[in-house]
């Protein structure tokens, strides 16, 4: 009977897991995309001591893929984050994509120069 109480109960967090909202998606990928870009800003900017505020967010759907003549179900969704980062007298913009459901992240640049008010 063990096995059917496990079974179960990954089926129900894989059901839960698939009700989750752009917002909670957003949220969960919020902690591990700003450590992407602080190591990021910390190692470009010479700078030990910086700050970060996210500036917009949002999940990014990914195309339907194909192969061949066939289309395929879509890849997966990215959250896609801008992030401002201050310290040591410097400004930098950061835009940082994280795979749906996956911890790792990419800051893909870091542009110099006043960030948007908020």
């Amino acid at each position: 009977m063990k096995p059917l109480h496990f079974v179960v109960g990954l089926s129900l967090a894989a059901l839960l897991t698939a009700c989750e909202t752009t917002e909670q998606a957003l949220d969960k990928q919020q902690t591990p995309a700003i450590a992407t870009v602080t190591k990021r800003a910390q190692f470009e900017m010479n700078c030990p001591d910086v700050t970060g505020a996210v500036l917009t967010r949002n999940m990014v759907e990914a195309p339907p893929m194909s192969n061949g003549p066939m289309m395929q179900s879509s890849g997966p969704n990215v959250a896609q984050y801008s992030v401002g980062m201050t310290g040591c007298g410097q400004k930098r913009v950061y835009e940082v994509l994280c795979q749906a459901g996956r911890s790792n992240c990419t800051a893909l640049n870091g542009a110099p120069g006043a960030m948007p008010p908020r």
